[in-house]
């Protein structure tokens, strides 16, 4: 496969990936509307695991950000990096966030009563109850990993030494986990332990992105599909058996990260089907939409069980058409905030930096970075199976 194929095949496989993410949280919250005993029992239960999807997307994000970010060589570099990401996140919260706040005005209510307003605008809570926007909570966790990974990669300029750090990072991770669930098992697991988020066990999910981008290449495509199968499988059936203990970052991070490093790993190894100037596929370009779906489906899901609310009475056939309108409505809705918000947003914005020279120029495609060579508060446990 020739190196143009092979990056084209990596992202659009990326895209997949991110895409089947976003809709399995997405019908995770969908399914939770549907009531129970009702001839749903099989499918709520399936796209319950569907929180999942969450865990995936912290492997993918640890993936891409550390391509992104293997491009820091000096301190206007990291601030380059910094800046864009910050953009990137800000610039897709904020708006999604105002929406929300204008939503009660025509009798929707799609934000957490409980939640505080300047720690959830600020991104710097990481307590999903405690958000205004409860799957925000994921995002302080991203923006967390991306400042170590910033300070990580000033401080270490070589690729070597970068793969030898996350590794120690990682390890020294773990055992601070297991010496904390040795030294009191009962703080452990209530998660009150001191440092719960700064060394969060859910920290090993981004990390496990970040080196199988360092060492996915020494794998061939035979050996990344089998190795991607086996921890996607394992990952799957330790979810079905152990889905309980998702409350404890530890546990979540082995699972949940079993199953995204073993979905990466396979769309990783996806074969190049059409030229890279082919158009994207659906599959491609919701992947692009992604986080607007994250961000705006349990909006959507709210805006449509209240209209619906008040045309029709509550029934079982109401709640499957509900939950059905409200998946498909918020797939288009992703679409479109992403091409005529989202997007042009974070253009506006890279483009801003570069002309008041704050960032350093180059295109808006991600290159595999020059240093790189060729070849190479997580959710509490739900008390039952309709939180989320």
């Amino acid at each position: 496969m020739r190196p143009a194929e092979a990056a084209h095949a990596r992202n659009a496989g990326l895209q997949v990936l991110r895409a089947v993410a976003a809709l399995a949280v997405v019908l995770f919250h969908a399914g939770a509307k549907l009531p129970a005993n009702a001839g749903f029992d099989a499918f709520k239960q399936v796209v319950f695991f569907g929180f999942a999807g969450v865990d995936i997307f912290f492997v993918v994000s640890g993936y891409v950000v550390t391509w992104t970010a293997m491009r820091i060589q000096s301190g206007p570099d990291a601030r380059s990096f910094a800046l864009r990401r910050l953009g990137r996140i800000y610039g897709g919260y904020w708006p999604v966030l105002a929406v929300c706040a204008l939503l009660p005005i025509v009798g929707v209510s799609a934000l957490h009563p409980g939640g505080q307003w300047l720690p959830s605008v600020l991104l710097v809570e990481p307590d999903m109850e405690r958000n205004v926007l409860p799957v925000a909570y994921t995002l302080v966790y991203e923006l967390w990993f991306y400042a170590l990974l910033t300070m990580a990669m000033v401080c270490v300029k070589t690729t070597s030494g970068r793969r030898r750090l996350l590794i120690v990072s990682a390890a020294l991770l773990i055992l601070w986990q297991v010496a904390l669930m040795w030294v009191d098992f009962t703080l452990w697991r209530s998660g009150q332990y001191p440092l719960s988020f700064l060394l969060s066990g859910l920290l090993l999910e981004f990390l496990a992105g970040a080196l199988i981008y360092l060492f996915h290449d020494d794998l061939g495509p035979a050996a990344r599909r089998f190795v991607g199968g086996v921890l996607l499988a394992v990952g799957v059936l330790a979810l079905v058996e152990f889905w309980t203990l998702f409350g404890l970052t530890l546990v979540r991070a082995a699972i949940g990260g079993a199953i995204g490093a073993g979905a990466l790993l396979l769309a990783l190894s996806a074969p190049a089907t059409r030229s890279p100037s082919d158009e994207k596929g659906w599959w491609h370009r919701l992947g692009d939409a992604s986080y607007s779906l994250y961000l705006l489906h349990t909006l959507v899901l709210a805006a449509v069980a209240t209209l619906a609310q008040t045309v029709a009475p509550v029934s079982i056939r109401m709640s499957v058409l509900v939950a059905a309108v409200g998946v498909v409505l918020s797939v288009v809705v992703a679409r479109l905030w992403y091409r005529c918000v989202e997007h042009p947003l974070y253009r506006g914005w890279c483009a801003w930096l570069e002309t008041h020279g704050a960032t350093r120029r180059h295109s808006g495609r991600v290159r595999e970075p020059a240093t790189v060579k060729p070849t190479a508060t997580p959710p509490r446990t739900p008390a039952s199976r309709s939180e989320g």
